[in-house]
């Protein structure tokens, strides 16, 4: 780390050195000497070189820095801010905060496609960024496109290209703690005009809040401010949503209650159908117990034959009219065919009875009690089918309607349980902007005291005393200076030129002694604004510092 020079210290003349500087040479040993060499400059994060292509008045253009203090001067419109702009747009600046253009695009030369801007940043020592991928060096490159879109490339030494995310390049700025947006660190002309002018307390203010880091903690709150209003909609409109939702399952609850009869119609039609079954296995026994009757009474009347055939045999075979013989062997061979017939179809009734009751006992278990006649079931089966039919043409299918009704239950609980988190997560972020609110009038409070101390010490040690009157209400920052020799206090409109320039020097220099930030390098453009201005005027110039 660099050391960096004290606030107010005054520094002799080149070539000249003051004789307590001399006494402090000479007692200094070498070892002491060799570690001030090492720590006299910073050896990452500050600029090395600008490389401009057809960007503004730059069409090929070049320039190292030393790594203390550079000055940069030129006659107006020789392109001395447009290094600076440069170095903001290269580092993720708006086009409208280089005070040069509207849009990216007119930062391009006129007649041009493109125009390119490349600034080479110092990676050395214990705060390098990733020096094993990119080395001593991080080339950040910015092309600026007319019909194209913009792109970065953040190259290494050896001239890879590492990277092409923005991403990246917010880390290697939030690494070396660089923000251009801040004018402590890149004072832009503009910035320092409406600086030495003096006279709008409000500009005054909002360079205060730019400093010391309020406005971009100012930006975050309202961004939380915003995001609590947009959750707040969106929770108004949720309730909105859940109010449908409820009227949408009230109504499917009805649809489904009043089709609830339709289901009873279906259960009975289903019972019906199945009763049809059990019937027609009441018919096969019947039937096979008529068979068997049939058979006992076959098998009885043949065993009668059978014996009476017999007995006529064992009383006189040779009296037995052989006409009546041959009569009853003839009927004892009807009744034995037919038993055997009989028997075959008992059997064919048995087994066709013992499938179909198996079938539709896996449908339904075998109801008690006598079936009812076939005909009777048939008939209460049309009749429920001509009724269910009527009352799905009236009010639609039941599980249609079931099936609607879930999901408008289901529908209502997933609102509700958004409904739930978007709450919790809304009293969170209100929690969150309480806090950051809070602390952002902490922070404003004591910035505001250590600013003001800070500017007084300034101006006490070249004999002058003055405060910054602050009015949070209407947003307003004044100045008030004063020679010691003096008893009343002016505004800074009301000082010499002189005056007003160092004034307003010491109240920027008051926001560096904060050491709010660890700024690699700052740069203030029109350094010789706040110079007398008639000397600027009859000059007819203007210069730039960077100080890193």
């Amino acid at each position: 780390m660099p050391k960096e020079r004290q606030v107010g210290m005054k520094t002799p003349p080149v070539g000249q050195k003051s004789e307590s500087r001399k006494k402090q040479k000479r007692n200094e040993s070498p070892v002491k000497k060799d570690e001030a060499k090492k720590s006299k400059f910073r050896e990452s994060g500050i600029i090395v070189r600008v490389d401009l292509e057809q960007f503004l008045c730059h069409t090929n253009f070049g320039i190292d820095f030393h790594p203390n203090i550079n000055f940069i001067h030129g006659t107006n419109g020789s392109g001395k801010s447009a290094i600076i702009a440069a170095i903001q747009t290269c580092m993720d600046s708006r086009a409208s905060e280089t005070h040069r253009a509207r849009s990216i695009k007119q930062l391009i030369q006129n007649g041009k496609d493109w125009a390119r801007i490349k600034v080479t940043l110092k990676n050395e020592g214990d705060e390098a960024y990733k020096p094993e991928t990119y080395g001593k060096r991080i080339v950040i490159q910015r092309e600026l496109n007319r019909h194209s879109a913009h792109k970065y490339s953040l190259i290494s030494e050896r001239g890879k290209i590492i990277s092409n995310r923005r991403e990246d390049l917010d880390k290697i700025l939030h690494h070396f703690s660089i923000k251009v947006t801040n004018p402590c660190v890149l004072l832009t002309q503009d910035d320092a005009r409406d600086l030495i002018g003096g006279t709008d307390p409000r500009k005054m203010y909002e360079f205060f809040l730019r400093a010391t880091g309020l406005r971009e903690m100012k930006d975050d709150i309202s961004a939380i401010q915003s995001k609590v209003d947009s959750m707040e909609r969106m929770i108004e409109s949720e309730n909105i949503k859940i109010k449908d939702f409820e009227l949408k399952a009230a109504e499917a609850e009805k649809e489904y209650k009043t089709c609830e009869h339709i289901q009873d119609l279906d259960n009975k039609l289903l019972k019906t159908r199945k009763m049809l079954l059990w019937s027609k296995v009441g018919e096969f026994e019947e039937e096979l117990s008529e068979l068997e009757s049939n058979l006992e009474k076959v098998s009885k009347r043949k065993e009668q034959y059978s014996q009476q055939l017999a007995q006529q045999g064992e009383i006189d075979q040779k009296s037995l009219n052989r006409k009546m013989k041959d009569q009853m062997t003839g009927k004892l061979k009807k009744l034995v065919d037919l038993k055997n017939q009989l028997t075959q179809e008992v059997e064919s009734k048995r087994e066709t009875l013992r499938s179909t009751t198996d079938h539709v006992m896996r449908i339904m278990p075998r109801p008690e009690g006598k079936f009812p006649s076939r005909t009777k079931l048939v008939r209460k089966k049309q009749a429920l089918q001509k009724q269910l039919e009527r009352e799905k043409r009236k009010h639609g299918d039941f599980f249609t309607a079931e099936a609607a009704y879930d999901k408008a239950v289901e529908d209502l609980k997933e609102a509700n349980e958004d409904l739930r988190l978007s709450r919790e997560l809304l009293e969170k972020e209100k929690e969150i902007y309480k806090d950051r609110r809070e602390n952002w009038k902490d922070s404003r409070s004591d910035l505001q005291t250590l600013v003001n101390l800070h500017f007084n010490c300034i101006l006490t040690r070249q004999g002058y005393y003055g405060q910054l009157v602050f009015d949070d209400k209407e947003k307003e920052l004044t100045i008030e200076a004063i020679p010691a020799h003096q008893e009343e206090t002016a505004v800074t409109k009301a000082l010499s030129e002189g005056e007003k320039s160092f004034t307003i020097i010491a109240f920027i220099l008051a926001f560096s002694d904060l050491s709010l930030f660890d700024a690699p390098f700052r740069a203030m453009d029109v350094f010789d604004i706040f110079m007398v201005r008639n000397y600027f005027h009859k000059a007819g110039g203007g210069g730039g510092a960077n100080s890193q």
